[in-house]
């Protein structure tokens, strides 16, 4: 089976440099340890989430803590689960996930984020300098239109629709 570091497609080292000390970070398949403290960590945004819906009435956020606490129960956020697959295709979720399995600060998780998400545009801008058609099917494989990465004129100015406010309809009543 394949580890979180081949799915990702990062080397099982990866050398950066964080504050001037280039240091050496060994990416491999996560623990228990690990994976416990991940889980715990998408129970807690999941709490977190409850309490900022300020939307929510006091009967609603009641009723959407059970929900929470049911899919607790349920095993919804364990790892390797749906949730934990969608939160581990973010920025925020891998910067958690490498702060637990490295062990290093959250400032730092977030550098060697950042810094493999330069990396892997240079790769992809790379591979459209060399091929576009490549590059289209690569896109297509992470879920994105072939033309995601090319610019786009400003289609509204070209566009023949009226903007909404510009003309008033006549009820039919």
């Amino acid at each position: 089976m394949a580890t979180l570091a081949d799915l990702l497609s990062v080397p099982t080292e990866i050398e950066f440099e964080y504050e001037g000390q280039v240091k050496k970070y060994p990416i491999g398949k996560p623990g228990q340890l690990v994976q416990g403290k991940y889980q715990r960590w998408l129970e807690q945004n999941a709490r977190e989430g409850v309490d900022r819906a300020t939307y929510l009435s006091d009967e609603g956020k009641e009723r959407a803590e059970r929900v929470v606490s049911r899919d607790i129960a349920a095993k919804v956020y364990c790892w390797g689960g749906e949730v934990c697959v969608l939160a581990l295709q973010t920025p925020e979720g891998i910067q958690k996930y490498l702060e637990l399995l490295l062990n290093i600060p959250p400032a730092e998780a977030a550098a060697l984020v950042e810094f493999r998400l330069k990396v892997i545009a240079e790769i992809v801008r790379a591979m459209q300098a060399k091929d576009p058609k490549a590059l289209g099917a690569a896109l297509a494989t992470l879920g994105l239109p072939a033309d995601f990465l090319r610019p786009r004129k400003n289609s509204s100015s070209a566009s023949g629709t009226r903007r909404s406010g510009s003309q008033k309809r006549k009820s039919k009543r």
